[in-house]
């Protein structure tokens, strides 16, 4: 795609009115839900598996630094797998 073509794409984009933008690029906004919930459920298993006392792994890792960590590690390797994700991907190329 050139890039005069794709400002003349950009400019059709911006004539769209809400509800033909939608019905045009619902796909992507589907693939931009599933991709917020995935993370969101990452959030919650991650944090509740590491920080309810009531969980395994809160007793067993006593350090909270350490916990918090691996919540981390555990956001930021959702966070790539949804980018590097064949429907991110797909996103990426409309």
């Amino acid at each position: 795609m050139t890039q005069e073509s794709g400002r003349a794409a950009a400019a059709e984009s911006m004539r769209l009115s809400p509800v033909r933008a939608l019905l045009a690029h619902w796909p992507l906004y589907l693939i931009e839900a599933w991709a917020l919930g995935m993370f969101m459920i990452s959030a919650s298993v991650a944090t509740t598996l590491l920080e309810s006392p009531g969980a395994p792994l809160y007793g067993a890792i006593a350090d909270a630094r350490l916990r918090l960590a691996l919540i981390g590690l555990a956001m930021g390797s959702t966070a790539v797998a949804l980018i590097y994700s064949p429907w991110a991907g797909a996103q990426a190329r409309t």
